[in-house]
């Protein structure tokens, strides 16, 4: 008979490997773990009770008798027993009890979702539970004083020692009903845990007013919840009130210019695959909690994405999708079919084994006519493309890269760019691979890509997009404003725009040299990693003191021209 592993030590390796699993995962994240708990114990009673015709929902709140502890009642949730507590809740690996309504639409945690709190709080968690409209228990797992994770113990008149008190204390919302209260006890006593999850919702702003704890549940709900999920609001000098969260994907619908496309199914992107998007700025936003542009993905009705992302790289990940301008005024969740098998990180930020650049290229590749229009409107393109081609053409000759002729065809020192392809990085479909295999040819050949000009005053200076082959000029950029300035200031019968020009001119010339050069010295790397050395933040560097030495000489000699036109008239 084969012999199972077992623990030596079952109550101190269940600790220890408890502690383990909470690396990473933030505080906050037993927001989630209490909702989700509560939409079973409520889908649990009802099935139970088909004829309950109260009330159920779920409430984030300050408890009534822990004023400085949150709170998180589900109404008209099933009775915590004591068998269920010991089954379930103090064991690994061992979710509640399903049913037929239960964890069909939502990612289970296995067991494992509040009880990662604890490394965060060794005061842990105190839950009421009542079994009918009178009474109920309430029971305390923490930390003991042994330094392992268990229920603590109090003293009965009748039963002498016991894990499970009897009691008639619970909230106001469970009047005449059932549910649950769980009370998130925190590190200490003292500790404020209501103010400090709103702050940990909030990216670690704010106090304890309740909105941040609103905004974190409506960006992680996709689609309407089983129950309403409400959050108590509380003002200074005002009384307080419930505010019902509404989920991400009804934000998107409800916005003036929305969306939803099918993406094709290709390498990367599951058949069925969905992505939807709104436009953001132009409109009251009062009920609405995401105002700032960001790509997630919407899974088993929840959606994941990193909240503590630097704007930057909000806007990156949208660059990526080929919302190239003001990005942050956009926001797109892929909707992935739940029937596909992916698996959360432990943080609940990204599904394991999903490559997200695969879904950016194919909604590049199907970007939606309001989009393309709109982008349409924010590029300028004054310039004249011809000249500026040629005359990028002839300075670039001038670095003598060996590996081409510049914008011609390959010499003879250039390395064939069959032998190369397979170091483009990972592809998302024919399409994907074919412009890869383009883009490389073109780089091979230090070839001039297609410029775009446009104004953002949030978006990078430059940046250089290799699947398109395509560089992007930023003019409303700080440091494009900068540079011309100072020549503004100096030549009084050059306009700006032929400042603007000039300066433009030479920040893609320094880019495309960096460009070239990393594919020349690095030619053994894969694309992916070259585009690591040209970053947005690596190319807008490259100017120096020469840069401005050469633009003024263009221009003085400009000027100079003109002032001997004007005094010979």
């Amino acid at each position: 008979m084969p012999l199972p592993f077992g623990f030596t030590d079952p109550g101190r390796q269940a600790t220890k490997l408890i502690q383990q699993e909470a690396e990473g995962v933030p505080i906050e994240m037993i927001i989630r773990e209490g909702i989700w708990n509560g939409f079973d114990a409520i889908s649990r009673f009802r099935h139970t009770n088909p004829d309950y015709s109260g009330e159920s929902y779920i409430m984030i709140k300050k408890h009534h008798e822990y004023t400085n502890k949150m709170c998180i009642t589900n109404v008209s949730g099933d009775f915590f027993s004591q068998e269920a507590a010991i089954n379930y809740y103090a064991t690994l690996a061992n979710s509640c009890p399903e049913n037929s309504q239960v964890n069909k639409n939502y990612d289970e945690t296995k067991g494992r979702g509040a009880k990662l709190y604890f490394p965060h709080a060794p005061e842990g968690i105190k839950i009421y539970s009542k079994e009918n409209t009178e009474e109920g228990h309430m029971f305390h797992a923490k930390l003991q004083s042994d330094g392992i994770y268990g229920f603590s113990d109090f003293e009965d008149e009748i039963q002498g020692k016991v894990n499970f008190v009897e009691t008639t204390e619970f909230s106001p919302e469970l009047n005449n009903t059932v549910g649950t209260d769980i009370v998130l006890m925190g590190a200490t006593l003292e500790q404020d845990t209501w103010v400090q999850l709103n702050r940990a919702s909030g990216n670690g702003t704010g106090l304890g007013s309740g909105w941040p704890v609103v905004s974190q549940i409506s960006n992680r709900l996709w689609g309407p919840a089983p129950y309403p999920v409400k959050v108590k609001i509380y003002g200074e000098g005002h009384t307080s009130y419930a505010w019902e969260c509404l989920d991400l994907k009804s934000q998107i619908e409800k916005r003036k210019v929305n969306g939803v496309i099918d993406l094709p199914e290709q390498e990367g992107v599951p058949k069925g695959t969905k992505a939807y998007y709104c436009y953001l700025a132009g409109e009251d936003t009062g009920r609405y909690t995401q105002k700032s542009g960001m790509v997630g993905f919407a899974y088993k009705g929840e959606v994941y994405y990193n909240k503590n992302n630097a704007p930057q790289t909000n806007r990156a990940e949208l660059s990526n999708c080929g919302i190239f301008a003001n990005s942050s005024k956009w926001l797109v969740v892929f909707e992935i079919p739940p029937e596909r098998r992916y698996y959360s990180s432990g943080d609940r930020t990204y599904l394991k084994g999903l490559d997200k650049y695969a879904f950016f290229n194919a909604f590049k590749e199907n970007l939606p006519k309001e989009i393309s229009t709109w982008l349409d409107d924010q590029i300028e393109n004054k310039f004249d493309s011809t000249d500026l081609n040629k005359w990028l053409r002839r300075e670039l000759q001038q670095f003598r890269l060996p590996f081409a002729t510049i914008g011609g065809s390959p010499s003879l020192g250039a390395k064939s760019s069959s032998g190369n392809s397979g170091n483009t990085g990972t592809g998302s479909g024919a399409t994907r691979k074919a412009k890869q295999k383009s883009a490389f040819s073109k780089l091979q050949n230090a070839e001039v890509p297609k410029i775009t000009e446009y104004s953002d005053e949030e978006s990078d200076l430059v940046r250089f997009s290799f699947i398109d082959y395509e560089i992007f000029i930023n003019k409303g950029h700080k440091v494009f404003k900068f540079r011309s300035k100072k020549f503004m200031n100096e030549f009084d019968k050059i306009t700006s725009f032929e400042i603007d020009l000039e300066v433009m001119k030479y920040i893609i010339k320094s880019s495309l040299y960096r460009i070239f050069e990393v594919h020349q010295i690095h030619d053994d790397e894969t694309v992916p990693n070259k585009e690591k050395m040209w970053v947005p933040e690596i190319l807008e560097a490259n100017w120096s003191v020469d840069t401005d030495s050469r633009i003024k000489q263009t221009l003085t000699k400009r000027q100079n021209n003109r002032s001997s036109n004007s005094k010979s008239a």
